[in-house]
């Protein structure tokens, strides 16, 4: 897939070896981001090995079980609610990065 291709080429394999979390963005989180969407490749490929932190301008309420892959989900639709968004990610990765 184009997603494959991506991660593949940009050496995301590599990347998540030393990482201790990892954060994806998209418009709108939802049932479609599991079928195909880069967040799904990216899903796959750390396949739970890191916790994932996704921002997002909304979240559909057909996300069901998938939300179960991230260890957060911000909504972050206006310019104040990006900023708490990143105040909350910087929490939560120094935390993370801690028990790593």
């Amino acid at each position: 897939s184009g997603a494959e291709f991506v991660l593949g080429h940009n050496g995301f394999d590599t990347a998540i070896r030393t990482a201790s979390a990892v954060v994806v963005g998209e418009g709108r989180l939802d049932r479609q981001t599991e079928s195909g969407k880069l967040i799904s490749a990216i899903v796959d490929r750390v396949d739970r090995a890191l916790p994932i932190f996704a921002v997002v301008r909304s979240r559909g309420p057909d996300l069901g079980d998938y939300a179960r892959n991230f260890a957060a989900i911000h909504v972050a639709s206006r310019p104040a609610d990006m900023r708490r968004a990143g105040a909350g990610l910087v929490v939560a990765l120094r935390a993370t990065a801690t028990t790593a």
